[in-house]
């Protein structure tokens, strides 16, 4: 009998062997791959709004608005074409936390069907109530609003 054959029959067993585990370990690692990602997105979701961080942006944005009261603070409601322009857009209302007399002056004649024009060069999301703004912005501006 020849020595050469069985060796070749043995690589080619061999070489199939190792084929079939390599299909079936790609096959699961597909599936395997899906599930870890399933897993971690499901993690990432915040379950009861507790996840989220009070953030604070500096830019500016030229907004329009009027005044309107919302129970005992004055809030300023965002004209909704201007509202892409507000980094955080979860609600139209904002509150100005450092407004002069005279942008008081120009929101309070402001009304819908004439809105005011302010720029604001900071804005706060502080995640619990209105959103906040600066006409002004300086460092730690929005900290005495910021609960968490």
């Amino acid at each position: 009998m020849n020595k050469k054959i069985p060796t070749a029959a043995g690589f080619v067993i061999v070489l199939i062997a190792a084929t079939a585990f390599l299909i079936i370990f790609l096959n699961s690692y597909g599936s395997y791959k899906d599930a870890a990602t399933s897993v971690i997105v499901e993690q990432a979701k915040p379950k009861d709004g507790s996840d989220c961080k009070p953030r604070a942006f500096t830019g500016e944005a030229n907004i329009k608005g009027w005044y309107t009261n919302d129970g005992s603070q004055k809030l300023i409601q965002i004209a909704k074409e201007d509202l892409p322009k507000l980094p955080v857009d979860k609600n139209d209302k904002i509150k100005i936390v450092d407004a002069s007399p005279d942008v008081e002056k120009k929101l309070e004649k402001s009304t819908e069907k004439k809105p005011g024009e302010i720029t604001i060069t900071g804005f706060a999301d502080p995640c619990n109530g209105v959103s906040l703004a600066s006409i002004n912005y300086k460092d730690g501006i929005f900290r005495p609003y910021m609960s968490n």
